[in-house]
C-alpha cells in the first residue's frame, strides 16, 4: 500500500493514449497502443500495482473488522510520528519526476523504484506512507514489554502524546503493528 501514491502519480505522468474525438475517429488497436508507446508499459504496471494495493488494503481492513488475534498490549510513552509522512512524500515526488519520454528514463525509473521498494521493506518505513495519512491513519512510536524496541504503531484513532494506551494489535512485520481501535 505504501507504493500506491507512486503508482497513481507515475500512471498520470506515463500514460500515453492518443485522443481524437472527431467524427472520423478509429481505435488504433491494442498492439499500437502498447508496442508503439513504451511509456504505456509503465502506466499498465502502475495500474496493476494500484489495483493490487487496493486489494491488500481491503483484505487488511477486513481482517481488522474481526476479533483480534492478540491480547491487548500496554504501549507506554506514545509519540506521534505523523511528520514522517511528509519526508516519505518528498521522496515519492522525486521518484515520479521522470519524463518517461525515452527508454533510458524508464530504466532509471525502474531501478530507483526497485531500490525504493527494497529499502522500504528492509527498514519497515513503508508504515510512513502518505497514502495511509490520506486514508486517516496515524503513525505512533512507543515502548512495550512484549514487542521489540522501536516498534511503530498504525491506527486510525488519535492518541494523545506521552500517554499510555492498551490495545490489541495485528503485527504486520517485526517492528510495525496495526492497533485495533476500542480495545
Amino acid at each position: 500500500m505504501s507504493m500506491e501514491l507512486i503508482f497513481i502519480l507515475a500512471f498520470i505522468k506515463s500514460v500515453d493514449i492518443p485522443i481524437y474525438l472527431g467524427p472520423d475517429w478509429e481505435f488504433i488497436g491494442w498492439r499500437n497502443l502498447f508496442l508503439a508507446r513504451p511509456r504505456n508499459f509503465i502506466a499498465l504496471f502502475c495500474l496493476l500495482g494500484f489495483l493490487w494495493s487496493q486489494g491488500v488494503y481491503w483484505m487488511l481492513r477486513h481482517k481488522l473488522k474481526g476479533s483480534p488475534d492478540t491480547l491487548p498490549v500496554k504501549i507506554q510513552n506514545i509519540e506521534n510520528k505523523d511528520a514522517e509522512y511528509m519526508s516519505l512524500l518528498f521522496t515519492i515526488l522525486t521518484i515520479v519526476s521522470f519524463d518517461f519520454g525515452n527508454i533510458r528514463d524508464i530504466i532509471v525509473f525502474a531501478v530507483i523504484f526497485l531500490m525504493y521498494c527494497v529499502i522500504l521493506k528492509r527498514t519497515d518505513w513503508y508504515a510512513a506512507s502518505p497514502i495511509l495519512a490520506l486514508k486517516g491513519f496515524h503513525l505512533y512510536a512507543g515502548k512495550t514489554d512484549q514487542l521489540p524496541k522501536g516498534t511503530l504503531f498504525l491506527t486510525n484513532e488519535e492518541i494523545s502524546p506521552d500517554t499510555d494506551v492498551t490495545r490489541p494489535y495485528l503485527q504486520i512485520s517485526k517492528t510495525v503493528c496495526w492497533l485495533y481501535q476500542n480495545a
